[in-house]
């Protein structure tokens, strides 16, 4: 339904007045938040610059997958000790 309405469902994080969300939510496709694959996106809303976006390459799910897998081994191992 989300992609007939011209929408997609990403998985977004806000950091507003100190509570940081993470919640699937729609973003309109063509918009900067409407990137694939292992693209993040990232606004900072400043008072000087007013918005400031980064677009770049994240990791992909055998990053992430290797990434975790060294955390889990590392308190293992701290818990051991």
């Amino acid at each position: 339904l989300a992609l007939k309405d011209g929408y997609l469902i990403k998985l977004v994080a806000e950091a507003k007045d100190g509570k940081i969300t993470v919640a699937p939510m729609l973003v309109k496709q063509g918009s900067p938040f409407a990137v694939n694959g292992t693209l993040n996106v990232i606004n900072f809303k400043t008072d000087l610059a007013d918005d400031v976006m980064v677009v770049g390459v994240g990791a992909g799910s055998i990053e992430t997958a290797s990434a975790i897998l060294s955390d889990i081994i590392s308190i293992g191992k701290a818990n051991a000790n």
